[in-house]
């Protein structure tokens, strides 16, 4: 028998400095000791899925996913959480999955602190006590949402910084806050130096990489942080879009800002909470200077279109022209038909 354990926490509950949080070290020890002191889960095969920070709100988790591919493909007998909010917080789905899916399946679930084991009995899963627990499951979802959200709507409007990285240039403090980073800080003075001095975005990326200086992902893989993406072993440069989106973070300044994945309009902005990097005047220079060159792009790339088409239409003009020509002498029989064709297919 192959038995999966399930192990999740949600993103506001996970420590984003550990490698794993403490509740899955815990979901990990009680689901196994339940194993090895079940009589017929003892001798099975384990495995072991985590979503550690994903909420539970919905299924497009990386490893429920994965589990419930193994599901469909037999690859697993029975699947054990700690308690049905681990599986899931929508008791709609969860009780989809309990009552009908895996019955269906052949897959045997078992729920831990809930006592559920599916084995007694396939209506189980509908029973009162089952869907109470999944609807109180979901409401609480819901309101810790709305609470966590709160509390970081109010650090932020204290100018904390509540987000997972720093930006490049600063590294998080102890409490809540940004102190300057002293290996990155010079590197993004010398940006907004460089830029505001007349040169490009392109020419700086360029001159960084030919002095060999790490990019901000290189230096985070350098200190061995975390990457919230899968290309860890690709190799990065310095590109014209590093250097934009870092000479636009206001942040630079010294202001803390929160939201700033929605419109410009709902971002909260807090003055001077951390150490400035830059002035206030270099930073709006360079805006200006931004403004300036995306607009002498736009000019640059219509301009250049309008000249492509101009050129086509003049050659097409003088195809037309020097196929009349051709006809013409092919009419008063200066050309015979074959010389007509072949001089007609050059054109």
């Amino acid at each position: 028998m192959t038995v999966a354990l399930y192990l999740r926490i949600s993103k506001d509950d996970s420590n984003k400095d550990q490698k794993e949080s403490n509740s899955i070290l815990n979901q990990r020890l009680l689901l196994k000791n339940f194993v090895q002191n079940h009589p017929q889960l003892s001798n099975s095969t384990i495995l072991e899925i985590v979503d550690d920070g994903y909420s539970g709100v919905h299924f497009q988790r990386p490893g429920i996913i994965t589990l419930l591919d193994m599901a469909k493909k037999r690859m697993i007998d029975c699947i054990i959480v700690k308690d049905l909010s681990r599986f899931g917080r929508n008791y709609l789905e969860v009780g989809n999955y309990l009552e009908q899916v895996f019955p269906q399946l052949g897959v045997r679930f078992f729920s831990v602190n809930d006592q559920f084991d599916s084995f007694y009995g396939l209506g189980a899963a509908g029973s009162i006590e089952v869907g109470f627990k999944n609807i109180i499951y979901e409401a609480y979802s819901k309101d810790l949402s709305v609470k966590v959200k709160t509390a970081r709507k109010i650090k932020a409007q204290q100018g904390k910084f509540i987000t997972a990285f720093a930006p490049f240039g600063y590294l998080k403090g102890t409490k809540n806050n940004l102190v300057l980073d002293p290996e990155c800080a010079p590197i993004v003075q010398r940006i907004f130096k460089l830029f505001c001095s007349g040169i490009g975005q392109t020419e700086i990326a360029k001159q960084f990489n030919k002095e060999g200086i790490l990019c901000p992902r290189n230096i985070r893989k350098k200190r061995g942080e975390q990457f919230g993406r899968k290309s860890q072993n690709e190799v990065y440069i310095w590109r014209a879009g590093t250097i934009s989106h870092i000479l636009s973070d206001q942040r630079y300044t010294g202001d803390a800002i929160f939201g700033k994945t929605a419109s410009k309009k709902e971002w909260i902005v807090v003055s001077n909470v951390h150490p400035a990097i830059i002035t206030r005047d270099e930073f709006e220079i360079a805006q200006t200077k931004r403004k300036q060159y995306k607009n002498r792009t736009k000019k640059t790339i219509k301009q250049t279109i309008l000249e492509e088409e101009h050129k086509k239409l003049q050659k097409t003009v003088k195809q037309k022209i020097r196929k009349r020509e051709l006809y013409e002498k092919y009419r008063r029989g200066e050309l015979n038909r074959k010389e007509f064709q072949i001089a007609i297919s050059k054109v």
